[in-house]
């Protein structure tokens, strides 16, 4: 159901001069100033910190950019119903710093398509973050917060006391 949402992302658009969106976000987020190729168009060195582990990274082969909520996750939450426009602009938001994260790809390919629920990030002290993140891109975006999303947030990840748990609990409880 959700390969039309997936499909976007492979007419990803170019932004700033030459870098696609994965380069955007790599600039964006190094800690240091970026080393690109010859032409400006691909990062090939810099410093990132995983958001979800915290770890230190400057070889940008090891990075995937992650859609912090999965375009699956998106497209069953309510993004079947967006034109292409809005899709796209899903699939390659750069408004939010949360929205497109680099994180290793290992991370990345262990959380694939999952909600809060059923992945969070391997370093426990990133997990409220992450899942402020979470539900901040949700509402941005008119997407549709599950039963399993809210009872986790609210009462299983340990972010009871959290601002997020008040507004979900206000909205969804």
């Amino acid at each position: 159901a959700g390969a039309e949402m997936i499909l976007i992302l492979n007419g990803s658009p170019f932004h700033r001069q030459k870098q696609r969106v994965r380069e955007e976000v790599l600039i964006e987020e190094s800690l240091v100033e970026p080393e690109l190729d010859a032409r400006g168009c691909k990062v090939l060195e810099g410093l990132w910190r995983d958001p979800y582990t915290g770890r230190l990274i400057s070889d940008p082969r090891l990075l995937d950019i992650d859609h912090l909520v999965p375009l699956r996750e998106a497209w069953e939450a309510g993004g079947w119903a967006w034109d292409d426009a809005q899709r796209r602009a899903f699939a390659n938001d750069l408004s939010q710093p949360e929205h497109l994260v680099a994180t290793h790809r290992r991370n990345n390919r262990a959380k694939g398509a999952k909600a809060p629920q059923d992945w969070m990030p391997p370093d426990a002290a990133l997990r409220c973050t992450y899942l402020q993140w979470w539900w901040r891109t949700k509402l941005r975006w008119h997407l549709r917060l599950t039963p399993e999303e809210a009872y986790y947030i609210l009462r299983e990840s340990g972010c009871e006391g959290l601002e997020l748990a008040q507004e979900i609990g206000r909205a969804h409880v």
